[in-house]
């Protein structure tokens, strides 16, 4: 095989890759105001879908519990990111946003954004999976594998949710 067959094929490769959907994900994962040639894919998600705190009441020898609060939770994402490191600096510029330049936290409006995940079935067809109103709480673990041909980095990303109840941003 000649080197330059080589490039055509590489190039090939990276092409269907980066304009087809991933293969190997489970969801795709819209951020508002995203830029809209960014395309997330989620690898994977973990998120709790439901936390109470109870409350201990002691009347002699007997103990009552009940619930007093219901916990917000949180979402973290491993997401794929594409060549050039867009997908990390997106994310990185969402949790630029909770502080401003001289280190004061900025008003919920400012920083806070719907995330929504949907789940990607057998026949390619998706349903949402579900609707956040989050902050960027975490954005860490970033791993890049030279293993792979067309592999790209994955890496973590946490968000919080702002509200136990309900609450979207409109």
């Amino acid at each position: 095989m000649s080197v330059e067959f080589l490039k055509i094929q590489k190039a090939a490769v990276l092409s269907a890759f980066s304009e087809k959907p991933r293969l190997d994900c489970n969801f795709r994962v819209e951020i508002d105001d995203q830029p809209e040639k960014l395309v997330l894919y989620a690898k994977d998600i973990a998120y709790g879908k439901g936390s109470l705190t109870s409350t201990s009441i002691e009347i002699g020898s007997t103990e009552f519990n009940r619930p007093s609060k219901k916990n917000a939770g949180s979402q973290t994402f491993t997401f794929y990111d594409n060549e050039q490191g867009e997908i990390s600096d997106f994310i990185k510029s969402l949790q630029g946003r909770i502080f401003d330049k001289r280190g004061l936290l900025n008003l919920p409006i400012d920083y806070l954004f719907n995330v929504r995940a949907y789940r990607i079935l057998d026949d390619t067809s998706e349903v949402l999976e579900f609707e956040s109103t989050v902050y960027c709480e975490e954005n860490n673990d970033y791993k890049l594998s030279v293993e792979a041909v067309g592999e790209r980095g994955t890496f973590n990303a946490t968000f919080k949710k702002y509200c136990s109840m309900g609450g979207l941003l409109k």
